[in-house]
């Protein structure tokens, strides 16, 4: 998936596969997102909770795309997304639903699985039993 960030009040173009689709929330896509399936953006968590549950990140994307893709579908947008393409969709999202472009460094901080500090020795789980010693000096 590849992707350039637009000027303000323009969509999102994004490349999937061969595809060049425009990702654009209007106010009538996120207010049936939110009438049908209960996924607000504007509420803080509605976007948070759809980047961490991959059948409410389906929905989105496809009132996303479908504005200007009528021939896209549900199915389709699961069949050609996938998990690999979760850190480039987050920015993407973000931006497309709320015009603002995230601090991508201050989310990625908060993660539990982020990665350690350069300057980290031994095994990030402890020391292996077979390498330590239980003989005392």
């Amino acid at each position: 998936m590849t992707y350039s960030k637009p000027e303000p009040g323009m969509p999102f173009l994004i490349k999937v596969g061969d595809r060049s689709l425009e990702l654009r929330f209007t106010l009538k896509a996120l207010k049936a997102l939110d009438a049908e399936h209960n996924l607000s953006v504007f509420r803080g968590e509605g976007l948070g909770e759809a980047l961490r549950e991959p059948g409410k990140l389906a929905v989105v994307l496809y009132y996303g795309l479908r504005t200007r893709q009528p021939d896209i579908t549900q199915d389709w947008v699961e069949e050609n997304f996938d998990a690999s393409m979760l850190l480039d969709l987050a920015p993407v999202l973000a931006y497309a639903t709320t015009g603002r472009w995230p601090d991508m460094d201050k989310i990625l901080a908060n993660l539990p699985n982020a990665a350690r500090p350069a300057d980290s020795t031994g095994s990030p789980s402890g020391p292996l039993a077979d390498t330590t010693s239980r003989s005392v000096n």
